[in-house]
Parts: C-alpha cells; structure tokens; sequence
C-alpha cells in the first residue's frame, strides 16, 4: 500500500508541475503579445525629435482608492506642458509612454515634479507622425524595463519547474529499473540453487537384524542306556 499511495502522490506532483509549467508560459505569451507593440513604441521613442515646452502646471492630486474593503489615499504627479510644432500648438501630461501613475507616498508623487517647476522649460519628445502625443522622458525606463523582460523570467520559471518534473521522471524509471533487475537475478538465484532431498514422512528405518541366540549344549554326565 505505501509503493502505490507513493506512486499516486508521485503522478499527482508531476501533473501539478507541467499544469504550473504550461500556466506561466501562456501567461509570459499574452503578456509578450500584449505589450509588445507598446515596447517597441518605447523604444523608438528615444528617437523622436524634441522641441522646447513651457510648464503651465505642476501639482500632486490626491484621491481614494477602496481595495479589498479598505480605503486607501492615494498621490499621483500631474504636470501640464505646453509646446508647438510646425506653428501648431499642443500640450501634454504625459510623463513617459506610461502615462500618468500614482502611488501611496505623497513624497515620491512630489518627487517626480521636481524637475519639473512651473512655469520652467523643458524638453518634449513628440511623434513625427502624430506631433499631438509628447512625452517628457523618452526610451525605456525603469518600469518599461522591467516589462520588457518580464515574460523572459516566466519562460526561465517554466524551464526550471519542467526540468524538475523530467528529473523526477528520470528517478521514477531508474527505480523501476533497479527493482526489475534485483527480482530478475532474485529469480534466477531461485532456479539454481539445488532443491533440498525429500524425505518421505512414510519411510521407516530397517529394524536391525540380530542373530539367533546359541542353541544349549546338552552335558554327558558319563552313563548310557
């Protein structure tokens, strides 16, 4: 009963671990095919060309924000830049090609403005082909980086949990191996050696023969009839 309820446990483990396995690589394909486009876009904005802009606005705006029951306040860095392109005018608040983030630390939110003072100037990248979306930072930055190689862990993840699985597969067969060589040379140790003598539990010992007692001599005491 334990090689069995061990065999069971064992087939249940590696079940578990190709389902995780193919879990997180389909996981890393929709987020490759997901952001793909928006990381090439990324990276191809380190090539824009820039024009000077001019900060109308810069302040940090505070809201809450209920998740799992709890209310939560919460910072978020908003600048406005004004900017002009072939005599056309426009603005944007964009960061970087990710908009706009927040965070619980009024310090960080008030951070990233300061850089940014109103009423100074400051570079922005545009799109030659749509010159109405700029962006302040171009190219990859931290969070984009992190994005970018993000499906490459989760394939290395997946490598690693399938490599375990196929060691273990690898142990399981070696072990029945074993076990099938010892019973075969256990069988053959059986078939050589010699079989004991039977012994009829029927068969009696011969009695042992004896000779006859002497027969008595008679004594001739001297006289005859």
């Amino acid at each position: 009963m334990r090689i069995s309820t061990s065999g069971n446990s064992s087939g249940k483990s590696q079940k578990a671990g190709l389902l995780t396995a193919l879990l997180v690589t389909g996981f890393g394909f929709v987020l490759s095919f997901f952001t793909t486009d928006l990381i090439n876009a990324t990276k191809e904005s380190e090539q824009w060309p820039s024009v000077p802009g001019t900060v109308t606005e810069a302040e940090v705006e505070s809201f809450t924000q209920r998740h799992d029951g709890k209310t939560q306040q919460m910072y978020s860095a908003r600048v406005s830049v004004s900017y002009s392109v072939k005599g056309k005018n426009y603005s944007t608040s964009s960061f970087d090609m990710g908009g706009t983030s927040s965070t619980s630390v009024r310090f960080l939110a008030q951070r990233k403005l300061n850089d940014y003072p109103e009423g100074g100037t400051v570079d922005v990248y545009y799109d030659p082909e749509h010159p109405d979306f700029g962006i302040l930072q171009p190219g990859m930055t931290l969070p984009w980086q992190i994005l970018r190689f993000t499906p490459y862990l989760l394939y290395g993840i997946a490598g690693l949990i399938l490599i375990q699985v196929l060691l273990r597969v690898l142990g399981i067969i070696t072990a029945l191996g074993f076990l099938a060589a010892k019973r075969k040379n256990a069988g053959e140790n059986n078939r050589t050696s010699p079989a004991p003598p039977v012994t009829s539990a029927l068969a009696q010992p011969e009695p042992e023969k004896r000779s006859p007692p002497p027969s008595p001599v008679e004594e001739d005491d001297g006289f005859s009839i």
